[in-house]
């Protein structure tokens, strides 16, 4: 297929253990490549692909979440500043173990030799860039503390024989300016489900899902000590209901 002058570029939806040596002979036929995340095992392999493309285009198919119809308006909405100065934003998402599975899962998913990592490998990047792209990509990462675990001893049962990747990791990312991010994510987790997102800033917040049943709704909860009253655009994209004082209590 490589060899096929009519072929221009390659998709390598593949465990990720074997991307890099066909991105590298896909590159030497002067092909185009659209590969699934993780990119590659490590950096180090992600560095060789970025070195050896030349002037040809490579690409990682995983920027979903962020050109859903609830993440525009949500950018949208920000980038009215109407929040004020961004003070801290956080994502978690606790997926619980439940009972094992009647279908065996992929063995490569949750295994570190096949796939480099397993949830923050593969949620990781939806997660980064969905929280970065919704403030506009404004804030500069300057400092990362973070921590992830493989599943709890007692929920091994769940995997495929060989699991070693991580379930859960948290992370905490200080920005330039002061801007904190938090995200949480796990899966097979010793813990009850749990998902939400707010982004909080000094007039207020606006507390988020990555999907929606009103995607084009957004709630703002003001921090002010004026009246509640409810307000919104002409186009119904944007809706913002104001809250009154600090305890948030929505009108109506």
């Amino acid at each position: 297929m490589l060899e096929d002058p009519d072929i221009d570029v390659v998709v390598l939806a593949i465990p990720a253990h074997a991307r890099t040596e066909l991105a590298l002979r896909a590159f030497a036929r002067g092909k185009h490549v659209l590969t699934e995340k993780p990119v590659a095992i490590n950096a180090a392999e992600v560095a060789q692909l970025i070195a050896t493309r030349g002037r040809l285009k490579a690409a990682c198919c995983s920027s979903r979440y962020r050109f859903l119809e609830r993440a525009k308006a949500a950018s949208d909405f920000v980038a009215t500043g109407a929040l004020g100065r961004l003070r801290h934003i956080w994502m978690r998402s606790l997926f619980a173990a439940g009972p094992p599975p009647d279908i065996p899962r992929p063995e490569w998913r949750l295994n570190k030799h096949l796939n480099g990592g397993s949830f923050l490998m593969n949620w990781g990047r939806y997660d980064l860039e969905y929280l970065l792209g919704l403030t506009g990509w404004a804030l500069q990462p300057h400092t990362v503390f973070a921590q992830c675990w493989p599943v709890a001893p007692q929920l091994v049962p769940h995997l495929p024989d060989g699991s070693d990747a991580e379930t859960h990791y948290v992370a905490l990312v200080r920005c330039a300016g002061g801007t904190t991010l938090a995200v949480e994510r796990a899966e097979y987790a010793s813990a009850t489900f749990e998902s939400g997102c707010q982004i909080i800033g000094d007039k207020g917040s606006v507390p988020l899902t990555m999907t929606a049943s009103n995607p084009k709704q957004v709630i703002f909860e003001e921090a002010t000590i004026e009246d509640c009253h409810l307000s919104g655009c002409s186009d119904n994209r944007i809706v913002v209901i104001w809250y009154t004082g600090f305890v948030f209590r929505q009108s109506g």
